[in-house]
């Protein structure tokens, strides 16, 4: 059961790693420094996360049931390693790393270039407005992509 275990508890935990570090990488693309970019990463992953790893133990709990000793010993690793990764090493430990390391993350390649997505600007533009150029000034939206 270990070894068995061991296998699936691995392929969930790069499962949720794989999602948690491709949002950081995107947000780090997009100029945020390395430290906010895995704090928005961690924010909009975090309750994803959480909700797929409570799902997943309380679907591995259901052969705690199992009147197999083997299968509850099976269920027992998986619930156990599926919460301890779900809540300590995703939220805390992973970001903490992250966060001490800075630069250092994203080691043998370069540091992810700032790309800017979508900027919006604000443009002043000169309306009719009353006579005497009293103001009238209007603020346009432009999207530069």
């Amino acid at each position: 059961p270990p070894l068995v275990s061991f296998s699936i508890i691995v392929g969930i935990g790069l499962d949720y790693d794989v999602f948690l570090l491709v949002r950081i990488k995107e947000y780090r693309s997009m100029g945020y420094t390395t430290k906010e970019a895995i704090a928005l990463g961690l924010s909009k992953t975090g309750h994803i996360i959480t909700a797929a790893g409570v799902i997943m133990a309380v679907a591995f709990s259901g052969l705690l049931f199992s009147s197999i000793a083997v299968m509850n010993m099976l269920s027992f690793y998986m619930v156990f390693s599926v919460l301890f990764d779900t809540f300590l090493v995703r939220s805390l430990l992973v970001p903490a790393t992250m966060s001490f390391l800075n630069d250092i993350n994203w080691f043998p390649g370069k540091v992810p270039e700032a790309v800017l997505l979508h900027t919006t600007t604000m443009t002043n533009v000169r309306g009719g407005g009353v006579a005497g150029g009293g103001g009238g000034g209007v603020l346009q939206e432009q999207h530069i992509n």
